[in-house]
């Protein structure tokens, strides 16, 4: 009789993060009978160098076959990972499965690494192959998924992945969209639900087993809307507290589902990828531009948290065409701007289509566009740098908030200001893109945003204006700080010198050119209006933190903000009335004795 193998399962992550869950192994694993599982362990790598840490693993483990989940973002190093293997050990047997496995079978064949691969969902595939395999029969070298229900138990709910305090979790596979270069699915067209009895259980387990954000892997929750709504219904229902992270046709927010999200903690995603309709028409994409702005309107009136996708290198788009989508999806001020190069993602329509089109890509993974008929090279550096601007700036630099009152008073549309932004940076040798793109931190950030402003607003003679330019700035970093950090504790019995009080953890301090009351308030609508308007304050200053989910900003008299941030040794006398504003911080909290 032939002995059930053992079989690594290898899950390769691109770094470790809440969103780096062995979902594809573990939802194969569950599919088997019970008593197999603990031959079936997962081994989760990380990065380029992620195969340091595999080989202890396989010497411990000792496993018959070693499978892989092939994905463009690690597709090189499991090909590079299974071509050591082969050399180090002939006998191993090597399976593969995952997106690339299915878009592009017949090359993953023609390198005769692996002795079976497996194109589509793989936990009936494999198994299927395993009980013949047992039976007896050979293995075979290829098999695909024939299109029928494709889900197992749950990987969840059967405890063969492990509760972290972020998970992927599925709700649905499929797209009911066609888009020419979406690959969602595994090119099946067609929507598979699970049921929401599973899902109730699921969200159960979650909410008692110390998970705190999900993210839903439903490419369109909301489409048809009445499904949306039951979901929605469902998480708050069994799992409130928790926070969503979710995808969303902007056409179909409707009020019941705005309704339902502003219930919610959570931040949606929404597609729009460019305002132009005859790009859209090239890659079978639809925009209803009315029922659009009308969901975005909804989400931003309800305080729900969203973001928008766009994509550059669209074929019939250029950098002004860029630039118009980033004008446009920025007039909403969404709370975030993604901005994608187009990948020709093998196994879809518009690879099929590059040549016709004049698209030109690499020709492995990540796939991404080089040149199109109506973007050069240089163009779509061009793009590039501003994306990058974008990530910097709007997103990383939290600036949604004070953004347009910036581009309106320098009478500038928002990607020009950005690509000044962009190469602003490049000049000083500090704007990095693609591959090379990392946030810096957020001092060094806000200083660069700080600095920029400054210039730009010096070079439009419109210097009366820098110091509310950059208290805004300042203001909404440190409220967004606060947001971030966890609640303040309960105050307790504190003695000590008062010379030694330090902040509480999660308390910021800023000192400001005018009475932060404007800012709080949201009195700041127009900034040469409000600097016309309101005085200059000498004296202004607060601190930021977090209380029952609130984030409060407590004004302070400047003195005690340059006394707090000094070190203990450094600080001179306090007046009597910052003094006993020290104090009653103390019995707040909201400062500590070490």
């Amino acid at each position: 009789m032939v002995p059930l193998p053992r079989v690594l399962w290898l899950s390769w992550h691109v770094r470790p993060s809440p969103q780096a869950v062995a979902l594809a192994a573990g939802s194969i694993i569950a599919a088997l009978p019970e008593s197999w599982r603990a031959q079936m362990p997962v081994v989760e790598l990380y990065g380029p160098a992620g195969a340091d840490a595999f080989w202890p693993e396989v010497d411990r483990l000792q496993p018959d076959w070693v499978a892989f989940s092939i994905a463009v973002w690690n597709h090189d190093w499991c090909l590079a990972l299974a071509r050591q293997l082969r050399q180090r050990f002939p006998r191993l047997r090597l399976l593969a499965g995952g997106p690339q496995v299915s878009a592009r079978p017949d090359d993953l064949a023609a390198l005769a690494l692996f002795d079976v691969l497996f194109c589509g969902a793989g936990e009936y595939l494999f198994a299927e192959m395993i009980r013949n395999y047992l039976a007896g029969a050979p293995l075979p070298t290829l098999l695909r998924a024939d299109g029928g229900n494709s889900f197992g138990p749950s990987p969840w709910l059967t405890q063969t992945l492990p509760l972290r305090s972020g998970l992927l979790w599925e709700t649905a596979r499929g797209c009911p969209f066609r888009c020419a270069y979406c690959y969602d699915g595994g090119g099946r067209h067609k929507v598979e639900i699970l049921p929401l009895e599973r899902l109730r259980q699921e969200l159960r387990l979650f909410a008692n087993g110390g998970v705190e954000q999900l993210w839903v892997l439903d490419s369109s929750f909301n489409v048809p809307t009445r499904r949306g709504q039951a979901l929605l219904r469902c998480l708050l229902e069994e799992a409130p507290r928790l926070h969503y992270h979710l995808e969303a046709k902007a056409e179909y927010l409707d009020e019941a589902i705005v309704e339902l999200l502003q219930q919610l903690s959570c931040s949606v995603q929404v597609g729009l990828q460019s305002i132009h309709p005859a790009v859209l028409q090239t890659i079978d994409r639809s925009l209803d531009a009315e029922r659009f702005c009308a969901g975005l309107e909804r989400l931003g009136n309800a305080g729900v948290t969203y973001g928008i996708d766009l994509i550059y290198g669209l074929p019939g788009d250029d950098y002004a065409g860029f630039c118009a989508s980033v004008d446009a999806a920025l007039s909403f001020q969404p709370n975030h701007l993604e901005c994608f190069p187009l990948a020709l993602l093998p196994g879809t329509r518009l690879a099929g289509q590059a040549e016709v089109l004049g698209l030109v890509a690499q020709p492995e993974p990540p796939y991404e566009i080089r040149a199109t008929a109506s973007l050069s090279a240089d163009e779509l550096l061009r793009c590039r740098r501003l994306a990058a601007a974008i990530q910097l700036f709007y997103n990383n630099g939290r600036a949604m908030a004070y953004f347009g009152l910036l581009c309106e008073a320098l009478q500038q549309q928002p990607a020009s200001f950005l690509a000044d932004f962009g190469a602003w940076l490049d000049a000083r040798g500090q704007l990095l893109v693609g591959d090379q793109c990392a946030e810096p931190p957020m001092v060094e950030l806000m200083a660069q945003q700080e600095a920029f402003v400054r210039c730009q607003f010096a070079a439009a003679g419109l210097t009366d204006l820098i110091p509310m330019a950059v208290d805004l700035i300042h203001f909404h970093r440190l409220w967004s700080d606060a947001l971030l950090a966890a609640d303040l504790p309960q105050a307790g019995r504190q003695t000590g010198f008062l010379h030694q009080v330090q902040l509480a953890a999660g308390v910021f301090v800023g000192q400001f050119h005018y009475a932060v009351r404007l800012y709080e308030e949201g009195w700041v609508d127009d900034l040469v209006e409000a600097v016309e308007l309101y005085p200059a304050e000498a004296d202004s200053a607060a601190l930021f933190f977090r209380s029952l989910g609130r984030v409060c900003c407590q004004p302070i008299p400047a003195q005690l903000a340059t006394w707090l941030q000094a070190a203990p040794a450094a600080r001179g006398t306090l007046k009597v009335s910052a003094r006993r504003q020290l104090q009653q911080l103390l019995v707040e909290g909201v400062c500590q004795l070490p």
